[in-house]
């Protein structure tokens, strides 16, 4: 479980950051599905050629001399395909495998979209991932019609860079809200809270709003309202339903 599960569960910020720590420590001991269902698919394959081959040397029993020559080499020729189609079809469950393990490391939101993105005609494994996979991750997460297909990991602990935490989301929340009715609030009401606080010109800060889920409707409604479901964007944090002013909006 992650951090965040553990907060919704009542558990403090130090009971959540402990029982973090236990459950990744607990599940380095655990083998990947992924790599338990490859072997125990092997396993059973196996076992199934074995009774296979048993079921043929019986019935060669009851082949006449003359046709034994035929009949082995017919077995044979058929043992040899059985074996290369096991083979192929053994490196498609690993290459899928080693796949769909790459692309839940990078955070893909859609797992089977990307990988239809992907260049696996010629994949070659080499040990438990696929030569080349992680330049083609690369260039997805970079380019700007595919990055938005992969969460972003925020390592800043506080998103309103250069000030304490919660000062700006509270001035502006604030600013935006001082204007009745309480609940009216659009692009004009944003910009004159972005300039009151002397926003506009400080262009390396994020800038957050965080606004009452009866407003949203209203918001919407707004020229200037870029919906976070129609314009995919680089949000800040969870939340975020859109933009206006040069402001994400956060309910």
């Amino acid at each position: 479980m992650k951090k965040e599960d553990f907060l919704k569960l009542g558990f403090t910020e130090e009971q959540a950051e402990k029982a973090t720590e236990a459950s990744a420590e607990e599940l380095k001991g655990f083998i990947p599905k992924v790599r338990f269902d490859e072997v125990n698919n092997s396993k059973k394959q196996l076992e199934t050629d074995i009774k296979t081959r048993d079921e043929q040397l019986e019935a060669l029993k009851a082949v006449d001399a003359e046709g034994l020559k035929a009949e082995i080499e017919k077995l044979q020729t058929e043992n040899k395909t059985a074996q290369k189609n096991y083979e192929a079809e053994l490196k498609k469950i690993q290459i899928d495998n080693a796949v769909e393990k790459a692309l839940v490391g990078v955070k893909a939101k859609n797992v089977k979209a990307v990988k239809a993105l992907l260049d696996l005609d010629k994949a070659e494994l080499d040990g438990e991932t696929i030569k080349g996979l992680e330049d083609q991750l690369k260039k997805l997460q970079e380019d700007e019609g595919s990055k938005f297909m992969f969460e972003v990991e925020d390592k800043n602990t506080n998103p309103f860079k250069g000030t304490k935490p919660g000062e700006k989301k509270d001035a502006l929340l604030s600013a935006s809200m001082k204007a009745p009715p309480f609940y009216n609030i659009g692009y004009d009401s944003v910009i004159k809270a972005v300039d009151l606080f002397e926003e506009e010109s400080d262009e390396s800060t994020d800038k957050v709003i965080f606004i009452h889920p009866k407003q949203l409707t209203q918001l919407r409604q707004d020229m200037e309202f870029r919906d976070a479901n129609r314009y995919p964007m680089q949000t800040l944090m969870t939340g975020v339903v859109g933009m206006v002013g040069g402001c994400q909006v956060v309910t």
